[in-house]
């Protein structure tokens, strides 16, 4: 008996590492598939939000109860924003981030009572508490801190909708999540009283056509326009602080021109995506941050992005079929590189002026771009990851201000016949040697 006791905990404590081991390796499979996932280049239509419950289960691994926290000092990644708690005039009602690059930032949450999500997870405009809530014989709504009305729902069968300025006394300000998801109006009018258009207010409205939006705006919230295919006319107003992740997604009929004021801080993920009707997009100094496929299949010809951008995301102009030149800003925020599959499939791309501080260029960056006939790029691009230059087919010369990169064998097409031109003596030089399609200038 005093034999097997010691052999049983021997094989008790086999088990336990055993078991350790698997649950590790799960773990280390699920990071990576995540990893493979996010690695996704190029915009296609089943990338779309489908619904609220899909953007929960994305995040609600890491979701937290926790009431948000007004900045009480600058914390959101919009320079321009308030920074004390909101008072009660409409003018108190803001954009803040819960993600900040550089500074602390406010707890995160998904509570959409106090809230519209303007991107998954981040970004969100402050409503301030319900105090009350009320309905008549058009509306249902809420009544929020300042006496401001949000429209909770309303009539989906009519052809022209016009939401009013007030009821019961109180200024109509929100637009409320869903409020008015596949309505059948070909005619959205908003009084210049509305400040936020919450999370898929609008989404999937087949008939709608026209969109008149209050000339006071601040955000146009996730998905809130998407999937309209015959929305043909909408002017942003130059309020807008925030578009919205997928705000305008698959309105393919959406006018050929979009400008955007000073004001407008943030482009959400997908935000225009697939509206292949656009091609001329103007962004002014003051934008900050355009994020992941933001531009993916539209129509553009070409991009020039202020000096305010801070951040670009993976594959912002993926599969932007007409897109001939695009200028970055002189510089990007410190340490931040060319997002993977950024310009995926532009088969008509040929130019780019890159910012003068980018440490590298990653995966698939220009994948697939066949007009593409040379590229310079900055000194300060330390590496160049797999699959930035496959197929391009015209490429025919790299200009390095450096004479030192990390390149992967697989960083050119197998076809490529490119010349890399860079001082004489370092990795680059020895590069070429192991690359028999390319060739080496010293510059």
């Amino acid at each position: 008996m005093k034999k097997i006791i010691p052999l049983i905990l021997i094989a008790t404590a086999v088990l336990l590492l055993v078991t350790c081991g698997i649950i590790h390796l799960r773990s280390k499979s699920t990071d990576e598939g995540e990893l493979n996932a996010s690695e996704s280049n190029t915009y296609t239509e089943d990338a779309a939000v489908t619904d609220a419950s899909d953007i929960t289960q994305w995040s609600s691994e890491n979701e937290t109860t926790a009431q948000p926290t007004q900045p009480s000092t600058q914390q959101s990644r919009y320079p321009t924003l308030p920074t004390t708690g909101a008072p009660a005039e409409p003018e108190g009602q803001f954009l803040f981030s819960t993600v900040d690059f550089d500074a602390a930032y406010p707890i995160r949450t998904d509570n959409t009572e106090i809230c519209y999500r303007i991107t998954d997870g981040f970004d969100f405009f402050y409503l301030g508490e319900i105090i009350d809530a009320g309905n008549n014989e058009a509306y249902s709504y809420n009544v929020r801190t300042g006496d401001l009305i949000e429209i909770t729902s309303g009539p989906k069968d009519v052809s022209r909708l016009e939401i009013p300025k007030e009821i019961d006394g109180k200024a109509v300000a929100f637009i409320g999540p869903k409020a008015f998801r596949n309505c059948a109006a070909q005619e959205l009018v908003l009084p210049d009283t509305i400040l936020a258009v919450g999370d898929y207010a609008f989404k999937g409205s087949k008939q709608l056509k026209t969109v008149r939006l209050s000339k006071n705006l601040m955000a146009l919230c996730l998905s809130c326009f998407s999937t309209c295919p015959n929305l043909t006319t909408c002017e942003i107003p130059t309020s807008v602080e925030g578009l919205g992740e997928r705000a305008f997604e698959e309105c393919k009929k959406l006018s050929s021109s979009v400008h955007l004021s000073p004001k407008c801080k943030l482009i959400g993920s997908y935000c225009f995506a697939g509206c292949v009707s656009v091609n001329e997009i103007t962004m002014s100094e003051g934008l900050v941050c355009v994020e992941d496929h933001a531009f993916a299949a539209t129509s553009i010809k070409s991009c020039v992005l202020p000096q305010s951008v801070i951040d670009c995301g993976a594959a912002a102009f993926a599969s932007c079929s007409r897109l001939e030149a695009v200028e970055f800003p002189k510089e990007f925020r410190t340490d931040c590189t060319l997002g993977g599959g950024m310009f995926g499939e532009c088969v008509n791309l040929k130019s780019v002026t890159l910012p003068e501080n980018i440490i590298g260029i990653t995966g698939e960056a220009f994948i697939g771009c066949k007009s593409l006939m040379e590229i310079h790029i900055p000194k300060t691009v330390s590496y160049i990851s797999s699959h930035a230059f496959m197929r391009c087919s015209s490429l025919k010369d790299v200009y390095f201000e450096t004479a030192n990169c990390a390149m992967e064998l697989s960083t050119f097409s197998e076809d490529a016949g490119v010349v890399l031109h860079a001082p004489s003596g370092g990795s680059i030089q020895q590069y070429c040697l192991f690359h028999p399609l390319l060739s080496f200038s010293a510059s």
